[in-house]
């Protein structure tokens, strides 16, 4: 028996060395494609100079293959149907989506969030609001362009909102920061 636990012992240990040798190259292989992966997203990042800006109102931001421009941005006290709660008011941003690729382009109002002076994000808010067209998730074809509106509640006293758009599809995640003060 002897003999038989060294065999099995030298077997576990070869295994074992053989294993240890295998994680490290493969940690290696994953350190380089890292590597060359955060040289690919820097080269993005350049291409798009706009993921550390922050803009204003008017400013058309391309992002790829799509130009987002915030073209209003209004306070509300709602509408027969809506009434913020107290302490609260009703923000609504006016956007502009365009497709200046070649391939259909995916757009969502999730994307989009209110970011409040104490840094919480807020997520829209209100579906539909009395004379106004509410941005609804969809597809934009090469060419073409989508307006529409996006609705917020958010507290009454705060003047110093942000809006936030980032989207997993584009330019790595890139998060785009727009200040809605006129």
């Amino acid at each position: 028996m002897s003999k038989k636990l060294k065999k099995i012992v030298s077997l576990l240990a070869i295994v074992t060395v053989l294993g240890i040798a295998g994680i490290g190259c493969g940690e290696s292989k994953e350190q380089v494609q890292n590597n060359n992966e955060g040289t690919k997203t820097e080269e993005k990042q350049d291409a798009n100079s706009n993921t550390e800006k922050v803009f204003k109102i008017g400013d058309s931001i391309t992002i790829d293959n799509m130009v987002l421009t915030i073209t209003d941005f209004q306070e509300t006290a709602g509408d027969s149907n809506n009434v913020p709660k107290d302490g609260n008011k009703f923000v609504v941003v006016y956007l502009n989506l365009e497709n200046k690729g070649k391939e259909n382009i995916k757009y969502d109002p999730l994307n989009f969030k209110i970011k409040c002076t104490d840094g919480t994000l807020i997520g829209e808010s209100l579906s539909t609001l009395d004379g106004v067209e509410a941005l609804k998730a969809g597809e934009l074809s090469p060419g073409s362009s989508v307006s529409g509106t996006i609705a917020y509640e958010v507290p009454k006293s705060d003047t110093g909102l942000n809006l936030i758009f980032q989207d997993p599809d584009f330019a790595n995640n890139a998060k785009i920061t727009i200040d809605l003060k006129k």
